[in-house]
């Protein structure tokens, strides 16, 4: 029984070397498949124009994306006007997360801008540039290499005047 009992601990121990080996094996060839897939994703680029609707009347964005993995850069100006009354713009940094498909893209991001426009309760009077906090949610669908359609939802929050609203875009450059 003695000898059973050793001869099982043996075997137990040598497959129990065998193995450690192995998975450290497959574990470091797990990590390198990873690491290269991460390499060979080109990163994409884009140019974004929309029009729409936001709280102070008519809104238009333009902008120039970046997107790496899963992290999103956008650089964004935007504008917002009444027909005859206030109207409103922003340029600014956001920095986000994107979740992307085959051939569409969900996004989040946030930033600094600067922000500016004018007000026209009884007259006009015009803002003095102020450092605001932009925000920009988008979903996209890309039915070509170098073509996306989507909705991008903003907000803008300053100590004058906060604003928001929705466009819909269109996407030209490198976005699959």
């Amino acid at each position: 029984m003695k000898k059973a009992l050793m001869s099982h601990s043996r075997t137990r121990r040598s497959s129990l070397t065998f193995s450690i080996p192995v998975i450290v094996f497959q574990l470091a060839a797990m990590e390198a498949v990873a690491q290269n897939d991460q390499r060979s994703d080109p990163g994409y680029a884009w140019v974004t124009a929309g029009l729409g609707l936001g709280t102070e009347g008519f809104a238009g964005v333009l902008g120039f994306d970046i997107l790496n993995r899963q992290h999103l850069v956008s650089f964004r100006g935007l504008g917002l006007s009444e027909v005859f009354g206030d109207n409103f713009w922003d340029l600014g940094v956001l920095f986000g997360r994107a979740r992307r498909s085959s051939r569409s893209l969900l996004a989040a991001s946030a930033g600094l801008a600067i922000m500016g426009g004018e007000t026209c309760i009884s007259g006009c009077a015009v803002l003095h540039k102020r450092v605001s906090f932009p925000l920009g949610v988008r979903a996209a669908w890309h039915p070509a290499s170098f073509l996306g359609l989507g909705i991008y939802g903003f907000a803008n929050f300053n100590s004058v005047q906060s604003f928001a609203g929705g466009v819909v875009t269109i996407e030209i450059g490198h976005l699959h």
